[in-house]
């Protein structure tokens, strides 16, 4: 979606245009940009009730959202997750371009935090998906006595290719993709990926299965 005007002065009328189509078609978005984006903590109403204000650090935001509900039914830590000024904290990571567009990259438990970088989980299991022997992958942080968290890629080869698919193999394929650090510690060989019951991947499940993984001498 392109991004509709700046604030300020009459290029405020397109971007209304664009909040009045986001009443209507609320749940059809997947990326949207945000109107008249400043700087990092400034807010907007512009863009309508989807995005009013993203937590900058560096290109990587927390998006915040109103649209929705005050707080779940008979789960009463669920206004936790609300800001003192009521914004919903979606748990989403994103990434906002020089154009104002932003991109959901990750979920914030889901995100490896290395050594003070943080890395997207979603980005390396799209890359190792990539590989012509690779049916699905599920990345994971498991902890690391120096680096706190390290990614662990729990791999799912294509019928004919188990047995054939080796760790270097994937690692290589990363290699010339991705900066030195953010390359798994180490590739597991799983027979499917846990799914949840709406089909995502459940790594709440693969993360219990190896929270005793230790590195490699």
């Amino acid at each position: 979606m392109r991004r509709y005007g700046e604030v300020g002065g009459d290029q405020l009328a397109a971007a209304f245009t664009l909040q009045a189509f986001l009443s209507i078609f609320p749940l059809i978005l997947v990326a949207i940009a945000v109107v008249g984006f400043v700087a990092a903590g400034s807010h907007t109403d512009v863009a309508g009730h989807l995005v009013k204000q993203l937590g900058l650090k560096g290109e990587s935001a927390k998006m915040l959202t109103d649209a929705v509900a005050s707080a779940r039914f008979r789960i009463p830590d669920s206004a936790e997750r609300f800001t003192p000024d009521g914004w919903f904290k979606t748990g989403d990571i994103a990434t906002i371009d020089a154009e104002g567009y932003i991109q959901i990259t990750d979920r914030t438990k889901d995100v490896i935090k290395s050594g003070g970088e943080f890395m997207s989980s979603v980005a390396l299991e799209s890359l190792i998906m990539g590989h012509p022997d690779v049916l699905e992958a599920a990345v994971i942080a498991v902890p690391h006595p120096k680096w706190i968290e390290r990614p662990l890629a729990c791999v799912v080869p294509k019928p004919g290719a188990a047995g054939r698919l080796t760790e270097r193999d994937v690692i290589e394929f990363l290699r010339p993709q991705v900066a030195r650090w953010m390359l798994p510690d180490e590739v597991v060989f799983i027979d499917a990926v846990p799914k949840t019951g709406v089909g995502k991947f459940d790594k709440k499940v693969l993360r219990e299965r190896f929270k005793h993984w230790t590195p490699k001498a």
